[in-house]
């Protein structure tokens, strides 16, 4: 036989709000609501961040290497670092960590002949869909970078599905928020485009 509900429990009562609606649902679609309008803010405000750019740095541009198309590297150009690679697991909003980690890069701190302080991020990403679901109010790693960045422009629709074997590659990618956590709250016009 099966459960019947009981309408009456605590759970039950804390999962509805005054009105009889689930609290949950609302929430999420609120949420959703929100992201959505986050996005089409975002990407009204990348152009006008992008005049104020370097020409060398283009947030409209990517690659979609493949295994078989990157050559490997030869032994001789191998960095040989003198010491090991540390490896850490953060349970930390992505693009929070790229930037703590490039500002110690700007300073010298890892490794003081890279001169290079941007890092790589590894993107988990939709294979079939550029930017995942970002303008819906999705919320994953690649959404959450989405709402935050340039990345969204550099993806283009040509270049999916993406095969097991390739990836896409966006060099410049500008962030221009705060993290979800902290509001999304744009970082440009208080920081100057060429900050960012």
């Amino acid at each position: 036989m099966p459960r019947r509900r009981d309408y009456g429990s605590r759970n039950y009562q804390h999962q509805r709000n005054h009105n009889g609606y689930d609290t949950r649902a609302t929430e999420a679609t609120h949420r959703r609501d929100v992201l959505r309008r986050t996005s089409k803010e975002t990407l009204k405000v990348i152009p006008v961040i992008t005049r104020q750019l370097s020409p060398s740095i283009n947030v409209y541009h990517s690659t979609k290497p493949s295994c078989e198309d990157l050559p490997r590297l030869h032994p001789r150009y191998c960095p040989a670092f003198p010491e090991r690679a540390s490896i850490r697991v953060l349970n930390e909003d992505t693009l929070n960590t790229a930037i703590q980690i490039s500002q110690v890069m700007r300073t010298g701190g890892i490794n003081p002949r890279v001169h290079d302080p941007r890092p790589l991020i590894i993107n988990f990403a939709s294979y079939k869909k550029p930017g995942g679901g970002w303008l819906n109010g999705a919320v994953a790693q690649e959404e959450a970078i989405c709402y935050r960045s340039s990345l969204a422009v550099s993806l283009d629709e040509r270049d999916y599905p993406v095969a097991l074997d390739e990836a896409i590659y966006s060099p410049s990618v500008v962030v221009l928020r705060d993290d979800m956590a902290s509001g999304h709250r744009l970082l440009f016009p208080h920081t100057p485009a060429k900050d960012l």
